[in-house]
């Protein structure tokens, strides 16, 4: 935005806001006030307004899983088939660096499949990559690479700016029984934690880390894109849920491949229903709010008189107020304050709750915050 100079008021006058500056020229002071640092504002991450999604609370779309299951499930709070309104809550998916778990299009490389479409898309996105990352996979720990990865990843209309780091909890359910897991700032109190990726452990946020976990860290979280990122080995191991990493092949010439001829769209399904039977996953939202207040003073001699038409009389040309009473004593009625830039185009506009009596014997401070 314009750096904002000017104000009117009423329909009739442009005052400039004073400026106070140090020798470096940082405004230290004057009619703006700037604040910097802004301010978090928390709520509910998912539609209806609330933090926690339950059990009965988890269903997916027979349309979307027909026409791109072998990518994505999307999750939704109430079931699509019957609700046309309801919209995606979250999805999840399965990634493969070799490709496995799904099979590919006829004539296309074995390791051609939605698989690696999804370990290769998210590991674009999310790592940081440098000269030293020449294998482009994800690495949760030093010395071993995740070459099978499970996807959560928030719906944009659910997650505004940015996920709270902290403040979410999700359960997820295997043959080894109910685990649940969050991010390594649980129990911070604090909701600027950085762009992350932050390790996902093992523990609740209730009771915080799980001290002596099998597993110290069991994949990465992104606040800013809303994405956890799971290995799929840590995950399996401790809760007992199996992710389809077998090899599959269209004609199953290849060694070793087994041969699927239509899209098994499986692989994100042992994650979904992992979540779904967990039937728990607490989650808040953040936003960062820029503020900045501007102080608007009228002097007594300005915004006195309105081009309104009703403020003259219509029968002459010269101006003469419709009430006498007026003569020598002029009065308006402020009713919104415009903030301009210093070409004078207007940039925001600030209503007042009720209108504002001005006269040559009143002087008037506006304050406006302008939030952004």
């Amino acid at each position: 935005m314009a750096s904002i100079t000017t104000v009117t008021a009423g329909n009739s006058s442009f005052i400039d806001f004073t400026v106070v500056q140090n020798e470096a020229g940082d405004q230290i002071g004057g009619d703006i006030l700037l604040n910097p640092v802004g301010e978090r504002i928390n709520s509910a991450m998912w539609s209806s307004g609330d933090t926690t999604l339950e059990a009965g609370e988890f269903f997916t779309s027979s349309i979307q899983s027909g026409s791109s299951g072998e990518y994505y499930l999307d999750v939704y709070r109430a079931d699509p088939q019957s609700d046309s309104t309801q919209v995606p809550q979250f999805s999840v998916a399965y990634g493969n660096y070799y490709g496995y778990g799904e099979t590919g299009l006829e004539g296309q490389s074995d390791q051609m499949t939605p698989t690696k479409a999804i370990y290769s898309q998210y590991a674009a996105l999310l790592e940081d990559k440098n000269s030293t990352d020449v294998d482009f996979k994800f690495n949760f720990s030093a010395s071993v690479a995740a070459t099978s990865i499970y996807v959560v990843n928030i719906g944009r209309n659910q997650l505004k700016e940015r996920v709270d780091s902290g403040n979410w909890e999700l359960k997820i359910s295997g043959s080894s029984g109910i685990f649940s897991f969050v991010d390594q700032y649980v129990g911070s109190g604090s909701n600027d934690l950085g762009d992350g990726p932050v390790p996902i452990v093992s523990g609740s946020i209730a009771s915080g880390i799980e001290t002596g976990a099998t597993y110290t860290s069991y994949g990465n979280f992104y606040p800013n894109y809303g994405v956890m990122v799971f290995d799929t080995a840590n995950i399996d191991a401790t809760t007992g849920m199996a992710a389809d990493g077998l090899k599959y092949s269209y004609d199953g010439t290849t060694a070793d491949y087994t041969q699927s001829t239509t899209m098994r769209k499986t692989g994100p399904y042992a994650l979904y229903n992992g979540i779904k039977d967990g039937a728990y996953f607490k989650a808040r939202n953040t936003e960062h709010l820029h503020t900045r207040t501007y102080f608007c003073r009228i002097p007594s001699y300005a915004a006195n008189f309105s081009s309104n038409p009703t403020y003259v009389k219509t029968t002459t040309q010269d101006g003469s107020f419709l009430h006498s009473s007026m003569v020598g004593n002029p009065k308006s009625y402020i009713t919104t304050v415009g903030l301009y830039d210093e070409n004078h185009e207007l940039l925001a506009v600030a209503k007042l709750s009720k209108p504002l009596l001005k006269s040559f014997s009143r002087e008037a401070l506006v304050r406006v915050r302008l939030e952004y």
